[in-house]
C-alpha cells in the first residue's frame, strides 16, 4: 500500500524502516492506519486551504492561547485536531507548534492554488507584519536596522 500511494511512495524507505515490524499486517477493508503522525511536505503531507473552517469561537480560542504569549501579535499555530466540528467549536485541539512572524501560512501549498495566488496570501501576511512592526515602534520599540537583522538572522 505504502508504494501504491502517489503521496508515500517517494518516501517508501522512511516509511519501511518505520513500519517493520507491521509490513506484514493485513488491514481490514475501511481499517485505518496513521502512517506518520506529524504532516510535514517530507513525510508526503498536502496542506490545503482551511479557511473557511475559521470560527469566531475558534478566533477567541486562538487570542486566549496567544495572550499567554508575551510580545506575540502575528504567527502561525501547528495544531492537531480531531475532528473539524471540534476545530470549529475551538475545542479539543493540541497546539505542537508555534511559529513567529517569519513562518508562512500553509494554505499557499494548498495544490489547486496558482503561484500568483500563493503569492497575494504573502503579500497579504508582510503587509500585516510591517503593520504590527509600524505599531510596535510608534509604541517606542527599538526600529532593528537591515543589517542588525541579517546578523540575527545568521545567528539562529
Amino acid at each position: 500500500l505504502l508504494m501504491e500511494n502517489p503521496r508515500t511512495h517517494f518516501m517508501a524507505e522512511y516509511l519501511l524502516n518505520l513500519h517493520a515490524e507491521r509490513l506484514d499486517q493485513v488491514l481490514q477493508e475501511g481499517e485505518v492506519f496513521k502512517v506518520v503522525e506529524i504532516g510535514s511536505h517530507c513525510r508526503g503531507s498536502v496542506f490545503y486551504d482551511g479557511n473557511r473552517y475559521i470560527t469566531d469561537a475558534l478566533a477567541q480560542q486562538f487570542d486566549r492561547i496567544s495572550a499567554h504569549i508575551e510580545g506575540f501579535s502575528f504567527g502561525r499555530f501547528d495544531s492537531r485536531v480531531e475532528d473539524t466540528d471540534a476545530l470549529q467549536q475551538g475545542r479539543g485541539f493540541k497546539v505542537l507548534e508555534v511559529n513567529g512572524v517569519t513562518s508562512e501560512s500553509t494554505n499557499v501549498y494548498d495544490p489547486s492554488y496558482s503561484v500568483l495566488n500563493a503569492y497575494r496570501i504573502l503579500f497579504r501576511q508582510w503587509h500585516a507584519a510591517f503593520e504590527i512592526g509600524r505599531q510596535n515602534i510608534q509604541r517606542g520599540a527599538k526600529r532593528v536596522s537591515l543589517f542588525e537583522m541579517i546578523r540575527h538572522l545568521r545567528n539562529l
